[in-house]
């Protein structure tokens, strides 16, 4: 009956849907079969369209942009999930099976050493890409870092305000509607005690 029973297991992603957001996950521990009084380790067959769990609540969601080779870990439901999974709400259970492969949840994040992170910060809380170059990260001792190659940010209003000063470096070319902050110039004035109009 233990054998049959199950809890959790690491796996492999084979495959991700963006559309469902489920995953095909190979088990990344092989099972011990008796085969003629001899233990063999068979791999168990990948597990389809299995719910993906992404941190979720308050109508937002913190999504991965999930991929082939990604390790996770398998959670296997205690009763079926089917009725729910389709339908949402609290249902009743399509079949008697407990703690079955076909009831898992993935948790993309858990990783073998083989895939530990360089540069890893002890001392704060990143959201980062695996290889360091792109970084938001949260200080507890009150800062706000974002470290990345390009940085967007979009809106029908940006609105930025500072109590004391706000810093603006462009390492010689900062751009404001187009017009270059550094060397832009207003034609048909002169030098002088005066005072120009706005920026155009």
């Amino acid at each position: 009956m233990l054998c049959g029973l199950r809890v959790s297991c690491p796996g492999i992603i084979q495959s991700f849907d963006p559309v469902k957001q489920t995953v095909t996950v190979q088990l990344a521990i092989r099972e011990n079969i008796l085969q003629n009084l001899v233990r063999t380790p068979i791999a168990i067959a990948p597990l389809v369209d299995v719910p993906v769990v992404f941190p979720r609540g308050g109508k937002c969601t913190l999504t991965m942009p999930i991929q082939q080779g990604d390790e996770c870990l398998v959670v296997f439901g205690d009763m079926c999930i089917d009725g729910w999974w389709q339908s949402g709400g609290v249902q009743n259970q399509l079949d008697k099976r407990r703690h079955d492969l076909s009831d898992g949840f993935c948790i993309p994040g858990p990783w073998s050493q083989t895939r530990t992170l360089l540069n890893y910060s002890p001392n704060t809380t990143q959201l980062r890409s695996d290889d360091g170059q792109t970084i938001i990260e949260l200080d507890p001792t009150g800062k706000v870092n974002v470290t990345a190659p390009q940085v967007n940010v979009q809106g029908t209003t940006v609105n930025v305000t500072a109590s004391q000063k706000v810093n603006v470096s462009g390492n010689g070319s900062t751009s404001i509607e187009g017009k270059d902050f550094l060397t832009h110039q207003h034609t048909g004035v002169q030098t002088g005690g005066g005072v120009t109009g706005p920026v155009r």
